[in-house]
């Protein structure tokens, strides 16, 4: 192993030393001086994409400037030319080892030029480079978790939206996706890796996952200022035709959209595979696949529902298995029906009697029954709750009362069938229930105001994180309780399973 943990950087300055760096440090990373920083202003622009986003780097062998993770990975292994430097930082990147290395003498080049940019604009240093020293283990040893990077109370992350005319249902999805946990660190991370076409058209016309990613890094920069979405919206409206009018619009309906979107996108990306690995029957008693996708989209947001109908004369079982992103629940009307959300899951999962339907067994019409159950649910739970009825105009008022932490297992197939069907069914009394953690948290909740579903307004209430919760209302964000969020009237409720199983 070289000194600095990276043999492409070893060789790199066995060949060429640190003219290279110091070249890039001083002139597009320090600017130390005026003639640089307009240089760079001008100039540090990807060469395929023409955007100057917080993350561009700089080839360290050749003149090029590229999206990190996209166009520059794409040039630096067709070129071979592995080592980058970040324009904003000076840090430089392998590559090939797909990790940022650090090297004494670069940190020192570094740490001189921020000190001639600071003498030489007349400014203060914004950061300063990190040098290892021989107390710094002793440091980091003793550093607990007592310690906080970040205050309990810290707003960081929160960032307004405006209203771009009737907009502000696509603004209620938008921060609940932006502060969904795992979604967040996918895309603060930068996996995802870009395959669409390099032909030096605008990218994020084209890859509905880079526009969307750019969102976190407008979230996360710190500015505080709202922000407006035209091009996703646009870009939502060329690629869901049926949400294409300035008019209002269900959030549930744009929410769906959206995570179709980034599910078909997602599925461009060479970074992961679709395999069909389940078979299941359906009501008519033939088998069919259901494609299992490895995708960030469906770990996160895809669970799988099972509906059990079971002949009442010949007690032959029918079993179909759906992928689900999303369950609405009914709630009646204003004077009857659940008044909690347990109430509605019961009600959900219930057995329906007296269907009539042919069975193939018996080859003839029979009264049917049937069950559903959740095999298995995602990570991030979305729950409609039916305000809106499509043959109705008017909306359900009722208060459904929810809980801030939910346990799911009562609902799950498991449970439910162990105690429905018998043994033959394989979740017989004698079968041992494997069953995973199902708690949730709730960590958003979307509200609708207003008489009908064509008119009214939508915010959303979301914890940003401990118990720390917000309202955020387009363009304005204001901290919140959580009992006024347990007593709003919600529509969209978003719950996040506590415990992950990695597989």
């Amino acid at each position: 192993m070289s000194e600095n943990g990276c043999v492409h950087l070893s060789n790199f300055k066995s060949t060429w030393g640190t003219q290279y760096y110091r070249i890039v440090s001083s002139h597009f990373v320090a600017c130390t001086s005026t003639e640089a920083r307009i240089r760079k202003a001008l100039s540090c622009v990807c060469f395929v994409c023409h955007e100057s986003g917080p993350r561009l780097h700089s080839c360290l062998n050749c003149i090029y400037f590229g999206c990190f993770g996209d166009h520059m990975n794409t040039h630096s292994h067709n070129h071979k030319h592995y080592l980058t430097v970040d324009l904003s930082y000076g840090f430089v990147h392998c590559m090939s080892c797909s990790d940022y290395v650090y090297d004494e003498e670069f940190l020192n080049i570094a740490k001189e030029n921020k000190i001639k940019q600071s003498r030489c604009l007349n400014i203060g240093l914004s950061w300063w480079p990190w040098l290892y020293s021989d107390h710094q283990p002793d440091l980091i040893k003793n550093f607990t978790k007592n310690h906080r990077i970040i205050s309990e109370k810290s707003t960081f992350g929160l960032r307004g939206l405006l209203n771009l005319d009737k907009t502000c249902y696509m603004n209620s999805v938008i921060q609940v996706l932006v502060h969904t946990p795992l979604l967040r660190s996918y895309f603060l991370s930068e996996k995802h890796k870009c395959s669409s076409s390099q032909d030096g058209n605008n990218i994020a016309l084209t890859c509905f996952i880079c526009e969307f990613g750019k969102l976190f890094q407008e979230f996360y920069s710190g500015t505080i200022v709202p922000l407006a979405l035209p091009k996703l919206l646009y870009f939502i409206w060329n690629h869901a035709g049926h949400l294409a009018t300035s008019t209002e619009h269900d959030v549930h309906e744009l929410f769906v959209a959206i995570i179709d979107l980034l599910h078909v996108h997602c599925q461009r990306s060479a970074s992961h595979s679709v395999s069909p690995q389940r078979v299941c029957l359906d009501f008519d008693g033939g088998s069919y696949k259901i494609e299992k996708c490895d995708c960030i989209i469906d770990q996160i947001f895809t669970g799988e529902l099972r509906s059990d109908t079971v002949c009442q004369t010949c007690k032959s079982v029918s079993t179909k298995l759906e992928p689900m992103r999303d369950v609405s629940l009914e709630l009646g009307d204003n004077k009857s029906g659940p008044s909690t959300l347990l109430d509605c899951l019961r009600s959900y999962t219930s057995a329906e009697t007296g269907i009539i339907a042919k069975c193939e067994h018996c080859k003839d019409n029979k009264e049917k029954s049937k069950q559903l159950s959740f095999k298995s649910l995602p990570v991030v739970f979305c729950i409609q709750l039916k305000r809106f009825e499509s043959t109705k105009l008017g909306k359900i008022n009722k208060k459904i009362s929810f809980p801030m932490e939910i346990d799911m297992v009562e609902f799950m197939s498991a449970p439910i069938l162990s105690q429905t069907l018998d043994t033959d069914s394989g979740y017989g009394s004698s079968s041992p229930l494997l069953i995973e953690d199902n708690r949730y948290l709730l960590f958003a909740v979307v509200v609708h105001v207003g008489a009908i579903i064509q008119n009214g307004h939508y915010w959303t209430y979301i914890r940003h994180h401990q118990d720390l919760w917000f309202k955020c209302n387009d363009e304005n964000v204001a901290p919140a309780s959580l009992d006024d969020v347990l007593k709003c009237e919600g529509y969209l409720l978003f719950y996040h399973k506590q415990v992950l199983e990695y597989k």
